[in-house]
């Protein structure tokens, strides 16, 4: 079983399938993470949408999505709590006619994920932490929004388009935009075989799998190869 990491698809579906071949991954054995950032810019959101939703149903909880900032301008979108960038390619999605069910699976998605494999404790999350909050500090955080994102209209309409400016984020607390280049930092004791050129990898207990810094979407990273 493999654990792969893969970050800001961004529409790119074609490229996806690409990649997903090229790394031989097995739906009914290996663990797959997205790391946000499904959406916009490329041509292909609704396709990767359907897939990773197709997905999630195939593989469980073996397949997890942490939500990213362009996810969260979608969900804006929908809801009518964001208008339309000048580089935004989500009218197909908009007006799919499963539009509905694709965009209430991804506001199930969650802001971050934490979980233990092979005795090491990972963290999946799509732009970064506060330095010096527990997991108990973030958990708390990110159920918050989490729970007003998928229940009442009025208060996803707000968690939505606050988050998907990318000022501040309410549940990592962390300040986002500039706030540093885009990055695969696990943390662990050596870099393993097929990890993503220029990923940062750290000693220590934690390991956080974050946006990659190798251009052009999308990217993999092997977390934890068994």
């Amino acid at each position: 079983m493999a654990t792969w990491a893969i970050g800001d698809v961004h529409g790119c579906f074609r490229t996806l399938e690409a990649l997903v071949e090229r790394i031989g991954l097995d739906p009914r054995r290996d663990r797959l993470w997205m790391v946000g950032d499904l959406v916009n810019r490329g041509p292909g959101s609704l396709e990767v949408l359907r897939w990773a939703r197709t997905l999630d149903a195939e593989m469980g909880d073996r397949f997890q999505v942490v939500l990213g900032n362009h996810d969260l301008h979608l969900i804006a979108r929908h809801l009518g709590a964001a208008s339309k960038r000048s580089r935004d390619t989500l009218k197909k999605v908009l007006k799919a006619a499963d539009a509905a069910e694709l965009i209430d699976w991804l506001r199930r998605r969650p802001f971050v994920h934490f979980e233990r494999i092979a005795g090491r404790d990972y963290v999946l999350v799509h732009a970064g932490l506060r330095p010096g909050w527990s997991r108990e500090d973030v958990t708390r955080a990110a159920r918050r929004l989490e729970r007003k994102l998928r229940v009442r209209k009025r208060r996803a309409c707000w968690v939505a388009g606050t988050t998907s400016r990318w000022r501040r984020s309410p549940a990592l607390g962390c300040s986002t935009g500039k706030a540093g280049p885009k990055t695969t930092a696990v943390r662990s004791r050596k870099r393993p075989q097929g990890s993503v050129p220029g990923s940062t990898w750290r000693r220590g207990a934690v390991r956080i799998i974050r946006r990659s810094s190798v251009t052009g979407p999308p990217s993999v990273c092997i977390c934890d190869p068994t």
